[in-house]
């Protein structure tokens, strides 16, 4: 015969306890936080929508007022050219940089972490991840292919050439 024992007391207010916890979670989990209310997108709408005006009071930055147009085909042609090397166009405009003078010099060793007015420019231009770039995939493309085979050969068997010893083909698709 086998000798059968009762469970403690405390394993059995154990166990009781386990389940209860296990059946408050259990029906805590099932509730869910249903939302009357959707929040308003129109805030995001008339951002995403508004038109932006260029600002054209604005003074314009003092190293660009004193640059000249661009040659044209309608202007007349500039006054003078410069006979110039390369090497003096590298010292002049190193000599008159802002950056570099700034820098005092770090910025050949680390030419990415100096910073200018002109990054914002540099990455609203960025052909890889700039807003161009994701226009750019709205860009109208053309495509065009041909195939042409000449085909222009002499059979060993007239059953396999079909009743002929040549095969002459031109197929263009």
């Amino acid at each position: 015969m086998h000798n059968f024992r009762w469970p403690d007391r405390n394993r059995l207010r154990n166990r009781r306890l386990l389940l209860v916890c296990c059946c408050a979670l259990m029906l805590a989990s099932c509730r869910s936080a249903q939302v009357d209310e959707l929040p308003s997108t129109q805030p995001y709408v008339q951002a995403a929508t508004a038109i932006e005006y260029p600002d054209l009071e604005t003074p314009i930055e003092s190293p660009a007022r004193g640059t000249v147009r661009p040659v044209t085909l309608s202007s007349a042609a500039p006054d003078e050219y410069w006979d110039i090397h390369l090497e003096e166009v590298l010292h002049v405009a190193l000599e008159h940089s802002k950056i570099f003078r700034d820098a005092g010099g770090v910025i050949l060793r680390s030419p990415g972490n100096s910073r200018t007015h002109l990054d914002p420019a540099i990455q609203e231009t960025d052909p890889r991840f700039g807003p161009q770039a994701a226009l750019s995939a709205f860009d109208a493309t053309f495509a065009a292919s041909l195939f042409y085979e000449n085909n222009d050969r002499a059979l060993n068997n007239v059953f396999f050439g079909g009743g002929t010893r040549e095969l002459v083909q031109k197929s263009g698709v």
